[in-house]
């Protein structure tokens, strides 16, 4: 049996949806905080709709997501997606593994269909999976 590889997705949420006290003693281990704040800081539903680069945004550029706990990594962590300087998305190597996070549990909830998401965690996912 060879090296394990393994992958770790978290999915946070914004401040008063989400544990950050435990999810952070997690995610603090791959060098990645969710901070307890909702972004972007709007009056009312703070949607975010962006475009990033990269593999997991190819042939879908737009992402929709809605009230993000933004995130703050450590200088080994990349960044995948960043709005107005605010890093959105990241991806940790660990070992062999690798470690996501994203602010928003789009993946899972009622925004999965808006924009390009379905696409977007599809090639996140294929990623992971490589």
């Amino acid at each position: 049996m060879g090296p394990q590889r393994g992958r770790l997705v978290l999915l946070g949420n914004d401040t008063g949806n989400a544990g950050f006290e435990h999810l952070n003693q997690l995610a603090g281990r791959f060098g990645i905080e969710f901070l307890e704040e909702t972004y972007p800081k709007v009056l009312g539903k703070g949607i975010l709709i962006t475009r990033g680069e990269g593999s997991i945004f190819e042939g879908a550029p737009e992402v929709y997501l809605v009230e993000v706990a933004p995130l703050k990594v450590s200088s080994d962590v990349k960044i995948v997606l960043v709005d107005h300087g605010t890093p959105i998305m990241a991806l940790a190597q660990a070992g062999k593994g690798k470690v996501f996070a994203v602010g928003d549990p789009w993946v899972y909830n009622e925004y999965i269909d808006p924009k390009n998401n379905r696409a977007v965690v599809t090639n996140l996912f294929r990623d992971l999976l490589q």
